[in-house]
């Protein structure tokens, strides 16, 4: 969470930073997939170009937004507990 100038508390999803020297170079904002417009998803694939790393945490964190949605709709906790497991697995093996 960061409070801007404004007094507005706005929640991020990232933040891109310079590791050497501590500095942030962009901050996305708290947004899913389905909810990125095609000027915003430009800069997502563009950072997708710099950082495989980047690209796969993404894709990670776009599995658990799924499975979490999924979930609230679920009363099979076994079910539930399956497939939350086999996302921690997809964590292992990236």
């Amino acid at each position: 969470m960061v409070v801007e100038g404004n007094g507005v508390i706005k929640t991020y999803q990232l933040v891109i930073a310079n590791a050497e020297i501590h500095e942030a170079l962009d901050i996305l904002p708290d947004r899913r997939k389905d909810t990125i417009n095609e000027r915003e998803f430009w800069y997502v694939d563009r950072y997708f170009g710099i950082s495989e790393e980047l690209k796969q945490a993404y894709k990670l964190k776009e599995a658990y937004c799924e499975w979490f949605d999924w979930a609230k709709t679920i009363e099979d906790v076994a079910e539930v507990k399956r497939r939350l497991e086999a996302f921690y697995r997809k964590i292992e093996v990236a």
